[in-house]
This record gives structure tokens, C-alpha cells and sequence, in this order.
């Protein structure tokens, strides 16, 4: 997707440059109506970012207090079996055991974060891609006129 983008997104800025040059040359002649797009729908599709980048910071601000709960509660309840074990080695090995599981979740989450984000990259970028290609197409055809 966002290969594409790019591809469109240099088409589209090649062709407003040139609508801008030829209203400098000819005001009269102008395309007001495109040159007027050029700011409101940038506006509108970073708007749409903003709010759903704002939305998906909150998801993955839960997901990591969320975690947290779970170590918080892990390293806890590890440590009440510490303080109440028979002996060192029983302490050495339920301390071992909640530090093994403590990065196993660990990678865990953070794979799953890292895929949440790529999808989120995706989900954000949405609105500007989609206004990206309206004008690519858009511009493609107003060219061909």
C-alpha cells in the first residue's frame, strides 16, 4: 500500500505543481477548483490520521497497562512464594520460574505489539491513501480532457 502511495502521491504533486504554475501564468484560466482541494482535502485526510492515530495509541496504552497489570501481579504472588518457601533452593527456583515466564510473556507481547503496530501503520495511513489515489485518478483524468 504504501508503495503505491508514494507512486501516486509524486503523480499527483508532478501535475498540482504544474496546475499551479499555469495559474501563475494565466490567473484567469485557473483550475480554482482543484487549487482549492489541494489544502481542504489534505486538512480532511490528516484530520482522519490524527484521530485514528489517537485511537490506536489509546488501544496499545490498554494493552501495555494491561501487561503491566498481569507482571505486577505475577511478580507479586512470586514473590509471597519466595518469602514462604522452605528453603533458598525452593526460593532460587520459583524466582527462576517467574523470571523464565516473565520473558517468555515478555516476547510474547511484543511480538504481538509489533504486529498491532504494522497493522496500525496500515489502519492510520488509511484516510491519506485513499485521498492519494481519488486524486491520482482524478488529476489521470482531468490530464486526458
Amino acid at each position: 500500500m504504501n508503495d503505491r502511495m508514494m507512486r501516486e502521491a509524486g503523480s499527483v504533486i508532478h501535475r498540482r505543481l504544474e496546475i499551479m504554475a499555469e495559474a501563475v501564468c494565466d490567473p484567469a484560466g485557473a483550475d480554482l477548483t482543484e487549487l482549492a482541494l489541494m489544502s481542504d482535502e489534505k486538512l480532511a485526510a490528516f484530520q482522519a490520521v490524527s484521530e485514528r492515530a489517537t485511537a490506536g495509541a489509546g488501544v496499545v496504552a490498554g494493552r501495555v497497562a494491561d501487561a503491566w497489570a498481569v507482571e505486577t501481579d505475577a511478580a507479586s504472588r512470586a514473590m509471597e512464594q519466595v518469602m514462604t518457601a522452605p528453603d533458598a533452593a525452593q526460593a532460587a527456583v520459583i524466582q527462576t520460574q517467574w523470571a523464565l515466564g516473565c520473558w517468555t510473556r515478555a516476547t510474547e507481547r511484543a511480538l504481538t505489539l509489533n504486529a498491532d503496530w504494522a497493522r496500525m501503520q496500515t489502519y492510520v495511513l488509511a484516510p491519506v491513501h485513499s485521498t492519494v489515489s481519488a486524486n491520482a485518478r482524478r488529476l489521470k483524468t482531468k490530464e486526458k480532457r
